[in-house]
């Protein structure tokens, strides 16, 4: 059956509101679609003006970076630059000082220099007259030398005849007191002899004109034979001789035996020369033994008036005492200890001594030897 029976209204009214609310929204988004579709148009007028602008923002950008970029380019290599002159200017500054400080070296090594060739050209004059004086020197020492070895033998030849006439005189008939003035004279005569020989070998050794020989003797009898010529010497004045020599120093030795005699005479003539009481001591002992050849050290000792330290040095010296008064006292030439230590030295020996003042000396001779075969 067909329905063609009317609607109701509420039908309708929903209906209509439906329809209604469609053609709204259509108008609406119609509308909307218009607004966003001017919206876009006028984006795009937009764009279409700041386009060219943005190519020109881009470009003014880039050209804003580089002179930004240049800028500190600049900046830098100005405070580079900056720099570089501060550390120029430091630096030659610096090179400045050096030269100045080399100059005034420069300077100064000429000023010495200048000096330096003044003092070697005084230098060189006092080395001239320095030669100039030691040849003047030496040869008056040769002139002296020659002089003396002229006059010592001239002196020894009158008193040779003196001491052999004082000899022939001893064996005639004389009184009591021509023999005591004979006596005298020959020990006056003998001490004078003595004195020449001595001079004679200084200028010997001086010279380099002294052989050491090389012969057998008897150690004991040297030292006896020195003893004897001291005998009357000792006994004159009072004093006491002592000899210490033991077995177990050999008496057989080769060698200088005048020579040792010379020395052992002197050390001991001196040795009773300066001691007033008491007596003299001469011990021989091996200080070292090497083979064959034994190092003796023969001691001269004496109860005298010593040496004083500060003069021990230079009494070895030639015509040397240890006081001038010792001259005017005891006499001497200052001779006999400088030729025995000479002697001692040609020997490859040496004289050493000990002494405390106003108690006596000790001389040790020092003497390699050779036992005899």
């Amino acid at each position: 059956m067909a329905s063609n029976s009317p609607k109701p209204p509420i039908v309708k009214s929903v209906a209509a509101a439906v329809i209604t609310l469609a053609v709204a929204a259509a108008v609406y988004y119609a509308a909307q679609a218009y607004i966003l579709n001017q919206q876009l148009g006028r984006i795009r007028a937009i764009e279409s003006i700041y386009a060219p602008l943005h190519k020109e923002y881009e470009l003014l950008y880039i050209s804003t970076a580089i002179a930004v970029a240049t800028a500190l380019t600049i900046l830098a290599l100005f405070l580079f630059s900056y720099r570089m002159r501060a550390t120029v200017a430091h630096r030659t500054q610096e090179l400045q000082d050096e030269l100045k400080a080399r100059m005034e070296a420069e300077n100064e090594l000429l000023i010495q220099a200048e000096l330096l060739e003044d003092e070697i050209a005084e230098r060189q004059k006092s080395q001239e007259a320095l030669h100039f004086a030691k040849e003047q020197a030496e040869t008056a020492n040769r002139a002296k030398t020659l002089f003396l070895a002229n006059m010592s033998h001239e002196l020894r030849t009158p008193l040779n005849g003196v001491i052999g006439m004082a000899q022939l005189l001893s064996i005639t008939q004389m009184t009591k007191e021509q023999k005591e003035y004979l006596e005298i004279l020959q020990l006056s005569a003998d001490s004078l002899l003595t004195l020449i020989n001595n001079i004679l070998d200084v200028i010997r050794v001086e010279t380099e004109q002294v052989q050491v020989d090389h012969q057998e003797y008897s150690l004991r009898k040297c030292i006896e034979e020195v003893v004897l010529m001291q005998q009357a010497y000792i006994a004159e004045k009072g004093l006491s001789l002592e000899l210490q020599i033991p077995d177990t120093v050999p008496d057989n030795l080769a060698g200088d035996r005048a020579r040792i005699r010379q020395i052992l005479a002197n050390l001991l003539s001196n040795a009773i020369k300066f001691t007033d009481q008491g007596g003299v001591n001469l011990a021989v002992c091996i200080k070292e033994q090497h083979g064959s050849k034994p190092l003796l050290d023969i001691a001269v000792s004496d109860t005298g008036i010593g040496i004083e330290p500060e003069k021990r040095a230079y009494i070895f010296n030639l015509f040397t005492q240890a006081d001038e008064s010792f001259t005017r006292r005891y006499g001497g030439t200052g001779i006999g200890l400088a030729l025995s230590c000479k002697l001692a030295e040609l020997m490859g020996g040496s004289i050493t001594v000990e002494s405390q003042v106003n108690q006596g000396s000790t001389f040790h001779l020092l003497l390699p030897c050779t036992l005899a075969s």
